[in-house]
């Protein structure tokens, strides 16, 4: 779900505010894109962990909770 992708990349941000060599991270994929395997009831065809729908417009919570941690991280420089 949306709401778990959110608290995966909460605990990494959690995580990398500990490790003072560690100033980043890359999302493991952007955008939903469609993928034949995934033919379950909450997949159906696409793989869904991006942080972007497959419209390629509508912005997820884990989008957001990426885009405060990045924004943060421009201010503190």
């Amino acid at each position: 779900t949306e709401e778990y992708m959110e608290r995966v990349y909460e605990r990494q941000i959690q995580t990398i505010r500990t490790l003072g060599y560690v100033k980043g991270l890359t999302p493991w994929i952007l955008y939903d894109f469609t993928c034949p395997r995934r033919q379950n009831r909450y997949q159906n065809g696409y793989n869904r962990k991006g942080l972007i729908a497959e419209d390629k417009q509508t912005r997820k919570k884990a989008f957001f909770t990426l885009q405060a941690f990045y924004r943060e991280l421009a201010g503190a420089e």
